[in-house]
């Protein structure tokens, strides 16, 4: 019986490959864009900044070490003040909610304050877009404005199957791992790029510590980032609740995430780049711990 399950494991997984090489050379079909090349590595380390809360730590005790790396961020990392003290080089947006606000229908107070930063970027800056953003208010009325920003568009075209396939794939900016945060999508791109290195800090990745169900079978989590500080100290975290997400849901969601990194740990030995978790708190364990010293 052993035997027969061992056999029978192993036909599925091989028809799995197959199947979703297949899907995944049909997504590309339908969905592939030519792009300008990503710009390439200058430095031979990259940081890449999360917005967990322990990049706190970091930035206390490794602030020095970062300034050294070509220096990549996300999301709203603009509202802290580490981002005019830090200038750095490379800004990622991958969430939905960046590229269909448009200041009218569609409006969300930590995006237009985030845009509004954006406008005032003063030095050279590389940020990084979906193809699918090409259209968006953020690209026409914010970033085609300034002319110190240089966009960067990448398919981001979830490819999967047989690694000798989707690794060549994934080198030529045709597809990408799924990439389930924004996380995963720099540590790809930083990939891509050729740097030699690639230290990832604030990536705590903790949310099932924050994560409960109200009383009518809502799913809450709390949203903590580093910068969410007044004068007084820190504010509690921003408790969201999800509409029409089962706990099975949020889970999946979860395993999602965490198995890109492993994905991508691959695809980093393959590119011949090492990629590093730094963070002074992590649940992920796809790359190798390195403290910085």
């Amino acid at each position: 019986m052993a035997a027969l399950e061992k056999i029978y494991k192993a036909f599925s997984s091989g028809i799995n490959l197959f199947i979703s090489s297949f899907i995944s050379i049909l997504k590309i079909a339908f969905l592939y864009r030519i792009n300008k090349k990503l710009p390439k590595a200058i430095k031979e380390s990259c940081a890449i900044l999360g917005n967990g809360p322990s990049l706190t730590d970091s930035f206390k005790n490794h602030l020095d070490f970062i300034k050294k790396c070509d220096i990549l961020c996300v999301n709203n990392f603009a509202q802290s003040e580490y981002f005019q003290i830090l200038k750095p080089d490379d800004y990622v947006l991958l969430d939905g909610y960046y590229f269909l606000f448009d200041n009218e229908k569609y409006d969300r107070d930590d995006v237009k304050l985030t845009f509004e930063i954006l406008k005032t970027i003063n030095w050279p800056i590389n940020i990084y877009l979906p193809t699918y953003a090409r259209n968006s208010y953020l690209v026409n009325s914010i970033l085609k404005k300034n002319t110190f920003i240089r966009i960067c568009f990448f398919n981001h075209i979830v490819v999967e199957g047989y690694n000798w396939f989707k690794f060549p794939v994934f080198k030529h900016g045709i597809g990408m791992p799924q990439c389930q945060n924004v996380l995963s999508a720099s540590t790809f791109l930083s990939i891509n790029r050729g740097f030699r290195d690639i230290y990832i800090f604030g990536a705590d990745h903790s949310w099932h510590e924050q994560f409960a169900v109200s009383e009518n079978n809502r799913i809450a989590i709390a949203n903590d980032h580093f910068y969410d500080k007044t004068k007084t100290g820190s504010v509690p975290p921003e408790i969201v609740f999800k509409k029409e997400v089962t706990v099975s849901d949020f889970f999946l969601s979860l395993y999602k995430v965490f198995q890109s990194y492993y994905i991508l740990n691959d695809y980093a030995i393959y590119r011949k780049t090492k990629v590093y978790n730094s963070s002074h708190k992590s649940c992920i364990d796809a790359f190798e711990r390195k403290e910085i010293k």
